[in-house]
């Protein structure tokens, strides 16, 4: 699956945090120079690349170079008014109303405050790319923002409905993520960070869906 501003997730963790643990059978990883880390399945692939706009990350349950069908993705999206003339929230918007008239919603939160930056996350059942019954994917998508920084986060977690039940699990373990993470990130020499006191969450996407 590949889609325009399309990811993000249901929990978010600080800015400045503990390195994170994993449980047995899992490894972490580190989400790059901002000093992020994710949790990760033993015998999982991840990957992480670059855009125009960020930094996207994959974690998937097969390899991703051509579509995969159970995986997150997370993606840090700056410059969203610049690049699609619409502000964060829009973008958001536009994003869940897209899924909403593909997908069979199982579960909305609407947008609420989080501290700094805004959420709201939407659960489906279908074809995240076009209408296709019978539904095959189960997807969770979650959406950070903040319009004064031009910026959002999309987060999309997702399986074969009847894989559903197994991935869960392990979505339930690698949701929780910090994407961003102050005292591990280098930072330029005579510089000192700014310290926030909580930070991007995270959010997801899945398929076999090129």
């Amino acid at each position: 699956m590949r889609a325009f501003l399309s990811v993000l997730f249901f929990s978010a963790l600080p800015l400045r945090a503990a390195d994170l643990h994993a449980p047995e059978g899992y490894e972490v990883r580190d989400l790059g120079p901002m000093g992020g880390q994710i949790v990760v399945p033993k015998g999982w692939f991840f990957t992480a690349g670059q855009t125009g706009q960020g930094p996207i990350f994959t974690v998937s349950k097969e390899e991703s170079s051509t579509g995969y069908d159970t995986g997150m993705r997370i993606q840090l999206l700056s410059r969203v008014k610049a690049v699609a003339g619409i502000s964060p929230k829009q973008a958001v918007q536009v994003n869940i109303d897209r899924k909403k008239t593909l997908e069979e919603v199982v579960r909305e939160c609407p947008a609420a405050k989080f501290d700094r930056f805004w959420r709201s996350c939407l659960e489906t059942l279908g074809f995240p790319s076009k209408p296709q019954p019978p539904p095959k994917y189960h997807s969770v998508y979650s959406f950070w923002w903040r319009d004064e920084l031009d910026l959002m986060a999309a987060v999309t977690f997702g399986a074969p409905i009847e894989e559903w039940t197994q991935a869960q699990k392990v979505y339930d373990v690698i949701k929780d993520f910090k994407l961003i993470d102050l005292d591990r990130a280098p930072q330029p020499p005579n510089r000192t960070p700014a310290t926030p006191s909580s930070g991007l969450p995270a959010t997801e996407l899945p398929s076999r869906r090129p």
